[in-house]
């Protein structure tokens, strides 16, 4: 069992059954995770996924409330090098869905902030997502036995099409060309 799951008491699933989440997908859950589900309010789940998160992983999440508007910032504390993008997209991803897991209603984040930042940099998020999908593609093809339509689906392509398509004008070949040719060591 990892280190930060933790067995969940029959009284918590109970509690967490009568607000509406869904326990069979509880165990999935994380202590960090849980402990915020619990929480009477959206700032009180916040405030408690950042106080586990610290208690069982490198990991701090800085909360700040301007104008209404949550602001969450995520550090890896021994992370000696950026961190992927894909870490903190799914970081980001976590705390919406429990935002709309708790609150029951949808929640849309905003990227206003990222997009300024990214500007400045002379970027954009699609150009990052690109280049993320294009690593992530070359190493799970290189790494894994996947095959490319496992390997689209993992890096969020609808269709197979779509992901042949974007790889080939990353790197001039199909998927599976890649990597029966020795650009896999490249």
């Amino acid at each position: 069992m990892n280190a930060d799951l933790v067995p969940v008491p029959s009284q918590l699933l109970e509690r967490l059954s009568a607000v509406g989440v869904d326990v069979a997908r509880v165990l999935q859950l994380d202590v960090a995770s849980l402990a915020a589900l619990h929480a009477p309010n959206l700032g009180e789940a916040l405030k408690k996924l950042a106080r586990y998160k610290r208690l069982v992983c490198p990991e701090e999440i800085g909360i700040e409330i301007v104008d209404g508007e949550a602001r969450i910032r995520f550090e890896w504390t021994l992370a000696e090098e950026q961190v992927p993008l894909l870490i903190v997209d799914g970081a980001f991803a976590t705390v919406v869905a429990i935002a709309r897991r708790g609150t029951g209603r949808p929640m849309v984040p905003r990227r206003v902030e990222l997009a300024r930042r990214l500007e400045a940099a002379g970027t954009t998020y699609q150009e990052l997502l690109d280049e993320v999908r294009r690593q992530s593609a070359r190493r799970l093809l290189a790494n894994t036995n996947l095959d490319a339509g496992e390997v689209a689906f993992l890096l969020g392509f609808e269709e197979l099409n779509s992901f042949t398509r974007a790889f080939h004008a990353w790197e001039g070949t199909t998927p599976t060309r890649w990597r029966e040719s020795d650009n896999i060591r490249t």
